[in-house]
């Protein structure tokens, strides 16, 4: 059996059926370091590289590539009439698994039944995030509101609903409380600006452009850890930065220079050799984000290309020289990962290989780090793409999939979305999420 014949031969396949054994044969395997020829089994849904029970079907990978999956760390499932597409274009794309570094539960109830499943992309999430009274990304949501994504009645409850807006260690508290009967894998702190803070906090010509107080920061930490989850922190300059990873934080899930502000100019975007050395040495993961500079470019591309090159571009350098380990995730609304990946080409910064294995290992085992995925190898879940071209030589050969595996099942999707025009997963609106 070839590979164009596992699709038809298992088209049947319910993702509450038992998966089908499969020998795959003639398929060169990554190892993340370079590829191997070898026989691999998938049974019951678990890599094995010996089997001598029966199987029901040998597949010939006719000299093929096989990688792990695609991961995203960072974009914003949002609107519930739009996850069927979301899906089935992140499954195009390779792309398996995804975390939402902050979700509104009210929304998230709306979608959750049909994520994490054998046919569909697995999804973690951070729930409110924690920011001041009408901080980022409380204009986000008012523009959600406006276009009907959520309901009109949280426009005068973003807290609790969406946000949890805090301002004293007694705010903080309160909200841990109600945070201790919903669902969340993270606890999401929003900074941004705070070198400015106090002159920003409360101005209604401020509004969404100011985040929690960094004083809470350490707080918020302690009381994350004290249940048991990670804190993830969204930054825009190095004093965010800072405050974020002194006071305990697991993972930025931006870098600055992202939001560049020619007023304060490059030194409260620009980290520093302390920077990255007490990151690597405090383990923070970092999760650049750099396709979030898009929303510039539709405003100023001269000013979205400088902070790509002056800015984000020196800070991934020293990032990368220190060893931090770093992550792909976009934050590009209504799109996969895979634009982030060709950013990050395109700073130079990284080979093709870093890229693949950044993509398909690190960030997967990231973001889900109790479970064996990632890796192509005996007792981890069998999932893989199959690629008619080699990523690791260039990495823009990422899009020549012809088989995509998951636990073990076939997935099966549309050529539509396959050959979808450009990369968004559908039209997108015009705004920047959170």
């Amino acid at each position: 059996m070839k590979t164009q014949e596992i699709h038809r031969s298992t088209a049947e396949d319910k993702s509450s059926a038992p998966s089908p054994r499969y020998a795959f044969v003639n398929g060169q395997w990554w190892d993340g370091d370079g590829y191997r020829r070898h026989v691999m089994y998938s049974i019951d849904g678990v890599f094995k590289s010996n089997w001598s029970g029966n199987v029901d079907a040998t597949v010939d990978l006719e000299g093929q590539y096989v990688i792990p999956p695609l991961a995203e760390a960072h974009n914003h499932w949002i609107e519930a009439n739009r996850v069927d597409e979301m899906i089935t274009a992140h499954l195009a794309d390779g792309v398996f698994y995804v975390r939402d570094p902050s979700v509104s539960p009210r929304v998230l109830d709306q979608f959750i039944d049909k994520l994490n499943l054998p046919t569909s992309v697995d999804y973690n999430f951070a729930a409110q995030g924690f920011v001041a009274p009408g901080g980022h990304p409380s204009g986000a949501w008012d523009m959600l509101v406006d276009m009907g994504a959520v309901p009109h009645c949280c426009r005068k409850n973003y807290d609790p609903e969406l946000l949890f807006y805090v301002t004293t260690v007694e705010d903080v508290d309160a909200r841990f409380e109600l945070l201790r009967n919903e669902r969340t894998d993270y606890v999401k702190i929003f900074l941004q600006y705070s070198e400015e803070y106090y002159q920003r906090v409360g101005q209604p010509d401020m509004r969404d452009k100011y985040g929690v107080d960094p004083k809470l920061v350490p707080h918020i930490i302690k009381k994350s850890h004290e249940m048991g989850l990670p804190a993830l922190a969204h930054v825009y300059t190095v004093t965010d930065y800072r405050a974020a990873l002194y006071g305990g934080i697991d993972e930025m899930v931006h870098m600055p220079g992202l939001e560049y502000d020619p007023k304060l100019g490059k030194d409260h975007f620009l980290l520093t050799e302390e920077d990255a050395r007490e990151t690597y040495q405090r383990g923070v993961i970092v999760n650049p984000t750099i396709a979030f500079t898009t929303h510039m470019d539709r405003h100023d591309p001269g000013m979205a290309q400088f902070s790509r090159d002056e800015i984000v571009r020196p800070n991934l350098k020293l990032l990368k020289e220190h060893g931090v380990t770093l992550v792909v995730g976009s934050d590009y609304y209504g799109h996969t990962m895979l634009p982030e990946i060709f950013f990050m080409r395109e700073t130079g910064v990284f080979t093709d290989k870093e890229l693949l294995n950044m993509a398909s290992t690190v960030t997967s085992q990231v973001i889900f780090p109790q479970r064996k995925i990632g890796a192509l190898k005996d007792g981890y879940e069998a999932s893989f793409l199959v690629l008619r071209e080699d990523p690791a030589q260039n990495i823009d050969n990422i899009r020549t999939i012809t088989l995509r595996l998951k636990q073990g099942r076939r997935l099966t999707v549309p050529e539509s979305a396959i050959n979808r025009p450009g990369d968004a997963c559908f039209p997108p609106p015009e705004y920047s999420a959170a």
